[in-house]
C-alpha cells in the first residue's frame, strides 16, 4: 500500500495549482517544475516500496507478566534483500487494555542479511491471555513525499497474571493457624512441642518467639518456627461473581487479586496450602515445585461466571482429613455459603470469609485497587 504523506500531498496540490495557472498564462518554467515534482513523486513511490520489500518482523514478549507491570517488548527486523533498508517505521496496536494504545518504533537502518533489534515497554491493564497478531511496516524513504505501508504477521502471546497486594500482620497470624481472639498458635494435631527450625522475622510475629542466639549470630531478627505451624492446611477458595455489569466485574477482579496475594503469601511462608477454583478440577497443591506459577496461571485464566461450582468445592474440602484453615474470597454477600464454609472448616478448624465489596477487606489484604 502506497500513498502520499500529508506534507507530500500539500506540496503536490500547491505545485499543481501553480502549474495550472502557468499553463493558462503560458509560463513553461512553472509547468516544468510541476513535471519535475511529479516525476520525483513517482520515483519516490517506487523506492519506498522497494525499501520495505523483503523485510520480516518478529515480536518478542516474556511468556508471563503481571497487570500494570512494565513489560519489555522487542522487535526484531530481518532484511532478506541485497540492499540496506533505510528509515523503517513500525506501527503496533497491541489491543484494548494495553498502554500505550499505539506503539511507534523507528529503525534507522536494516543491513542486508542482518537483524535490527529495538526494545520498548508497555503495560497490560487487565489479566488474561493477550494474542498479538499483525503490525504495520512503513517507510517514507527517500523524499518523504510518499509513504509505503505493508501489514505483516508477527504473532506473539503473553499471559498476564492478576495484580497483587500485600497481606496484613493479622492475616499472617491467621495463615499460620492463629484465631482472631488468641495471640498464640492454635493447638495442632500432634508434634506441637517439636522445634521445626528458624526463619526471618515477618510483620506480625510474636516477639516472644525471637531466637536470640541466631539473631545475634546473623545480625537480623530470626524467629523460632514450630511444627505446630505446619500442622494446619490452608485452603484458598475463589467464589463466583455476584451480579452482572461493570461493577460486578470490578469486584471479581479484586477477588482474583486477593486470592493471588493470599496464594503467594502462603507459599512464601512455606505453609501447606491448596488453591481451589472449581469442583471439577483438582486443587493446586502448594507443596510441589512450580506451584506459585501454576496457581497464578490458573487465576489469570479464570472466568467470572462460567460453570465453576465453589459450593461443591467447599463441601469436598470438608471431607479432607486434618485440621484446616479455610479462606473463602467472595465478591458480595453469600449467606447461603456461610454455613457450608464453617461446616467444611470442621471442629478445631478456622473459617474466614473475605468480602471484596467491603472496606473491611483492608483488615486482611491491602494494596488492591
Amino acid at each position: 500500500m502506497v500513498g502520499f504523506t500529508g506534507e507530500g500531498l500539500i506540496a503536490v496540490l500547491m505545485v499543481t495549482a501553480f502549474a495550472l495557472a502557468a499553463w493558462l498564462i503560458g509560463d513553461n518554467l512553472v509547468f516544468g517544475l510541476f513535471a519535475l515534482l511529479l516525476g520525483a513523486a513517482l520515483v519516490a513511490r517506487r523506492l519506498a516500496r522497494r525499501n520495505i520489500r523483503g523485510l520480516r518482523v518478529r515480536r518478542q514478549l516474556p511468556a508471563r507478566t503481571r497487570v500494570k507491570q512494565l513489560t519489555p517488548i522487542r522487535y526484531v527486523v530481518h532484511g532478506e534483500h541485497a540492499q540496506t533498508a533505510v528509515g523503517i517505521e513500525l506501527e503496533d496496536r497491541p489491543g484494548q487494555g494495553v498502554k500505550p494504545i499505539v506503539l511507534f518504533v523507528e529503525i534507522p537502518l536494516v543491513h542486508p542479511e542482518k537483524q535490527a533489534v529495538v526494545t520498548t515497554h508497555l503495560r497490560f491493564g487487565r489479566r488474561g491471555v493477550y494474542a498479538l497478531k499483525t503490525l504495520m511496516l512503513q517507510s517514507r524513504y527517500p523524499l518523504g513525499l510518499v509513504q509505503a505501508r505493508r501489514r505483516l504477521r508477527a504473532p506473539a502471546e503473553v499471559l498476564v497474571h492478576p495484580a497483587e497486594g500485600r497481606i496484613t500482620g493479622l492475616m499472617h497470624s491467621r495463615l499460620r493457624g492463629r484465631t482472631m481472639h488468641l495471640s498464640r498458635p492454635a493447638r495442632a494435631w500432634r508434634g506441637d512441642d517439636v522445634l521445626y527450625g528458624v526463619r526471618e522475622y515477618r510483620e506480625g510475629d510474636d516477639p516472644r518467639r525471637i531466637h536470640w542466639r541466631t539473631t545475634a549470630r546473623r545480625g537480623e531478627l530470626t524467629m523460632t518456627q514450630w511444627r505446630a505451624e505446619e500442622g494446619t492446611e490452608v485452603f484458598i477458595v475463589l467464589g463466583r461473581a455476584r451480579g452482572a455489569g461493570a461493577k460486578a466485574l470490578v469486584r471479581f477482579e479484586r477477588a482474583v487479586s486477593c486470592v493471588a496475594t493470599l496464594w503467594r503469601a502462603a507459599l512464601r511462608d512455606q505453609l501447606r496450602a491448596r488453591l481451589v477454583l472449581d469442583a471439577s478440577q483438582s486443587p493446586i497443591e502448594g507443596e510441589h515445585r512450580g506451584a506459585l506459577g501454576q496457581g497464578l496461571d490458573a487465576l489469570a485464566r479464570v472466568k467470572a461466571q462460567g460453570r465453576r461450582k465453589p459450593e461443591q468445592a467447599v463441601q469436598r474440602i470438608g471431607r479432607v482429613r486434618g485440621r484446616r484453615t479455610l479462606l473463602y474470597v467472595a465478591t458480595g454477600p453469600e449467606p447461603e455459603m456461610e454455613r457450608t464454609i464453617r461446616q467444611a472448616a470442621g471442629r478445631g478448624g478456622d473459617a474466614l470469609i473475605l468480602r471484596c465489596d467491603l472496606k473491611s477487606l483492608r483488615r486482611w489484604v491491602r494494596g488492591i485497587a
